[in-house]
């Protein structure tokens, strides 16, 4: 079940590389047809790192191209990068047994949702 989400997100959220410029695909994830005007959407990858941060693992930069969100039963969270060459990643973060334990009403400040540092980076 996994590997079908995995896969349905990135043919939803293919990114097309064009010289450092890439142009991502809508944020929704629920199937959503794409903006007709979307291909005129550029960013370079200084922009991208500004609007979505960037993270680092073994000396290599991903560029997050999105706002991590929550995936299946709340345990992960997940976002799809890109390296400085335009090669396409996903990230994924584990939520903390604190976070899990939370009433739903008491998880309003994602920042505490996962130790963002503690990563997997899915190719």
């Amino acid at each position: 079940m996994t590997f079908v989400t995995v896969f349905i997100f990135r043919q939803d959220y293919n990114m097309y590389i064009n010289k450092n410029k890439w142009q991502p695909a809508p944020k929704s994830g629920k199937g959503e047809k794409m903006n007709k005007n979307f291909k005129d959407q550029k960013m370079d990858i200084k922009e991208l790192e500004n609007k979505f941060g960037s993270f680092v693992k073994d000396e290599k930069r991903y560029y997050i191209t999105q706002e991590p969100y929550v995936v299946g039963d709340g345990t992960f969270y997940e976002a799809n990068a890109i390296d400085v060459d335009g090669n396409d990643y996903m990230l994924r973060w584990r939520t903390t047994e604190e976070w899990q334990s939370r009433n739903i009403s008491e998880q309003e400040d994602e920042s505490e949702a996962c130790n963002w540092d503690v990563f997997e980076v899915i190719e």
